[in-house]
């Protein structure tokens, strides 16, 4: 039985990437994926043998269960499932959709305890990082492939319900549901891939008339981490880039202390990822535009003027809720084409806020199309459509550029074109309007497109909203999950998609779980830094097992530092995983053989 159960828990450390987004039934509540399965299988075969071994030590009389120090190890685990369940029952909003939240917490604490226990058998952490290295690699190159191979991106679409791109520059996936889950389950997973290698080494008994054996095993390591730092660079993700950097600096800093052979693979790896990225943006390559994602500021330029002759001009006064019909001249002075058709379009809208405080009124304002793609430094006229605020009253009028699902150009520094703007019956006097400067137009398009709603929502627009959220309930938020589903009520737009996070982990818990979430999470944290403690105590920095513990907590750190721009524990791979390498830092704390292979 415990054979089988290990051989469940490697496997599914193997296929923790590739969750197909067609469920295959339901357990209860619970939607079944075919990586869950695969988890929910590993899991109870690991509770049937931990049960095992505890009746075993009972009926000796020589197993008495350690409540104080399983408390002290996983104490906070289950206190994350505690909390889960009881924001889950004081829910103001969601229905059942918090509860089966909680219960999808409480199936990665399982893995959790689970693991941890089996993992302490002889060899079971390696294996366990070596099914993880070998999936990732797969996952890795089937997104090279992704971008790079005709027909690839077809034969992927189980995996993920749309293809991604950027300006025109496809984002990977892979087999990952979202090219960021797939970058921040890989940023994870290479300190373990390169501290699997240089630990192999370390373990190895040296030829016969040397003192020491080869590094074959430590290049290895170093190879995959940067095929699988490419592949998080194919993504797009400018967490994920910099988190990739962070971490494989932070071991190179560590191991320098500590005088471990890691030191050399980690900034090896980072070394020659560096070289390529200098090499990609000095040729123009799309890898290179896609390593400089990070200063897209350049591809969100505008001049926007409204045509000011004519009966579509903008007008200085509009009805309460009017909509006038406005030409405006638009020109591309940004570095990319702007897109008008797919799933990532540009297109023109708007925004009304008080001239005063500034406060916004309108986010979403109609939205018009482009009548085709526009290229760097073409224009095209827009016969817009502007609706005017339902209250009288003077209004700041800023017409904007927007790019679907990705951002506005005015948070990317564009200025686009500001007026200020009467609501009011015909009566009132007269407002003069500011003149701008004139810019030349193309021709019009032969006829105007429909006006359709922009949805894009700015990552300080829903930090805000969470913590709007956490205000209106501070103790146990909102419940797990939930924020997703009414981010709407606390920001200034009535767009409503479930995808949206608070794109923070931490802001997320906070509005989720509310104090007592952020305060067990800590205590979580505060777990896992203490059984990387134990596992340098139990194992010199410089042993095999050492480094191995290196590679995994600097994996659990990943997760911190991409926490702070995206959330991973909704997505099975990512809360998977997370999981998974706190058990095997647990498992490699215990001061037993079990970690020795």
């Amino acid at each position: 039985m415990r054979k089988i159960a290990l051989a469940s828990l490697v496997a599914a450390a193997l296929v923790l990437p590739f969750e197909l987004i067609k469920p295959l039934g339901r357990v209860g509540p619970l939607v079944l994926t075919t990586v869950e399965l695969v988890l929910y299988v590993a899991i109870a075969l690991g509770a049937a043998v931990a049960g095992g071994d505890l009746l075993r030590g009972i009926s000796r009389r020589t197993g008495r269960l350690d409540w104080r120090g399983f408390l002290e190890r996983h104490g906070a685990a289950v206190g994350f499932v505690a909390v889960s369940l009881l924001s889950a029952a004081r829910a103001p909003v969601g229905g059942m959709t918090p509860l089966k939240f909680a219960l999808r917490s409480a199936s990665g604490v399982a893995l959790y305890l689970t693991a941890a226990h089996l993992l302490r058998a002889p060899g079971a952490v390696w294996r366990a990082a070596g099914g993880l290295t070998a999936g990732a690699v797969v996952a890795g190159l089937l997104m090279w492939s992704e971008i790079h191979l005709p027909g690839t991106a077809a034969w992927l679409t189980p995996f993920h319900v749309q293809t991604f791109e950027v300006f025109g520059l496809a984002r990977a996936s892979g087999p990952f549901q979202y090219p960021n889950i797939a970058a921040m389950y890989l940023e994870a997973v290479i300190p373990v891939a390169l501290a699997l290698g240089v630990a192999i080494d370390a373990r190895r008994v040296p030829p016969a008339g040397t003192d020491r054996a080869g590094h074959e095993f430590t290049v290895a390591g170093a190879v995959v981490a940067l095929v699988l730092a490419g592949a998080v660079s194919l993504t797009s993700s400018r967490a994920g880039v910099a988190t990739v950097a962070l971490v494989l600096g932070g071991i190179a800093v560590f191991a320098g202390i500590r005088r471990t052979p890691l030191r050399s693979a980690a900034l090896g790896a980072l070394g020659a990822a560096a070289l390529l990225a200098i090499a990609s943006v000095m040729t123009n390559s799309l890898v290179g535009l896609r390593l400089k994602f990070w200063q897209d500021q350049s591809w969100y330029r505008s001049t926007i003027v409204p045509v000011q002759d004519g009966a579509a001009r903008l007008p200085a006064r509009l009805e309460p809720g009017a909509t006038a019909r406005v030409d405006v001249d638009v020109r591309n002075t940004g570095a990319r084409p702007w897109p008008a058709s797919g799933e990532q379009t540009v297109g023109l809208s708007y925004h009304w806020r008080q001239p005063g405080s500034g406060a916004m009124i309108v986010f979403d304002g109609l939205r018009t199309p482009l009548p085709a793609d526009l290229p760097a430094g073409a224009g095209a006229r827009l016969h817009a459509l502007i609706r005017a605020p339902v209250r009288p009253g003077r209004y700041g009028l800023h017409i904007d550029l927007g790019h679907e699902g990705v951002t506005w150009f005015s948070e990317r520094g564009d200025p686009g074109f500001r007026a200020i703007v009467e609501v009011s019956d015909p009566a009132a006097a007269p407002v003069v309007m500011p003149q701008p400067p004139p810019v030349a137009a193309a021709p019009p398009p032969a006829a105007a497109p429909p006006a359709v709603p922009l949805e894009s929502l700015s990552r300080s627009m829903l930090w805000q909203a969470a913590f709007r959220a956490w205000r209106q309930y501070p103790v146990l938020g909102l419940g797990p999950d939930n924020f997703r589903h009414v981010y709407q009520r606390y920001s200034d737009t009535d767009v409503v998609d479930a995808r949206f996070h608070a794109n923070n982990s931490y802001l997320e818990i906070l509005a989720n779980l509310g104090l007592a979430g952020v305060a067990i999470f800590a205590g979580l944290l505060v777990s896992f830094w203490r059984s990387a403690r134990r596992a340098l105590r139990a194992h010199d920095a410089r042993s095999a097992e050492g480094l191995l513990a290196v590679g995994i907590a600097a994996g659990l750190a990943a997760y911190l530092i991409h926490g702070l721009f995206d959330y991973f524990l909704e997505f099975t791979p990512t809360y998977a995983l997370f999981w998974l390498l706190a058990a095997m830092l647990s498992a490699l704390g215990e001061k037993t053989e079990a970690t020795v292979g």
